[in-house]
């Protein structure tokens, strides 16, 4: 599969919403100060790469006991920005570090609905339809299940991802999921305008509510 490229793209006024920073407030009136040099710097600077591959896999969690067809995905950005925030928090300017912390975390699941729609796309041209996206360790695929559905995709396309000795995927502003096949989803249910109304983690903080 080819890989795919993405700019970040942040508007103002999901990603305060999404950061719980209240209009009218001290907080609200100081990040709208720096949030359009933040933009800037993460535009110049944030490279995302998304690739997918597919595989017959047996998911712990999931359809146990049998293998499903399913779509492999991920979503990388080098670590650069993480680490310049934390420089910036260090050295005493603790929310424009923070703001361009989440500011890259916000642009990566933004790219990241963006490429489920796409991949949705492409895999419906086939015929072929899919549900909502399965992360390990949401609750239906097992955390351990991490290593090997990377490994699968390493194994098809050249990624630098890989799991570190504490179970953590690197780099950090990095996305792995997967899409199981489905036959039986309805017509309507095959392209989802927002990949977080299916997430069972309802308490992430980048979940759009709307």
């Amino acid at each position: 599969m080819p890989s795919y490229k993405f700019k970040p793209h942040i508007i103002n006024e999901n990603f305060f919403k999404k950061l719980h920073i209240k209009e009218g407030t001290e907080v609200f009136n100081s990040a709208s100060k720096i949030i359009d040099e933040i933009k800037e710097f993460i535009e110049k600077n944030m490279g995302i790469s998304a690739w997918y591959a597919k595989a017959d896999i047996n998911l712990i969690g999931l359809n146990e006991g049998t293998d499903k067809m399913c779509i492999i995905c991920l979503i990388s950005s080098k670590d650069d920005i993480g680490d310049f925030s934390r420089e910036i928090m260090d050295g005493g300017n603790y929310l424009k570090g923070y703001l361009l912390y989440e500011a890259a975390n916000h642009a990566l699941f933004e790219a990241s609905d963006r490429f489920s729609k796409i991949v949705r796309q492409e895999e419906l041209k086939n015929g072929r339809k899919l549900g909502r996206r399965h992360f390990a360790g949401d609750g239906t695929i097992d955390l351990d299940m991490q290593r090997e559905i990377l490994g699968i995709l390493k194994k098809q396309e050249d990624v630098d991802a890989y799991i570190n000795e504490r179970d953590v995927l690197v780099p950090e502003k990095s996305l792995l999921y997967l899409f199981v096949l489905d036959d039986s989803l309805s017509d309507e249910c095959i392209v989802y305008e927002n990949e977080c109304e299916r997430c069972k983690n309802k308490d992430c903080q980048y979940r759009d509510e709307k």
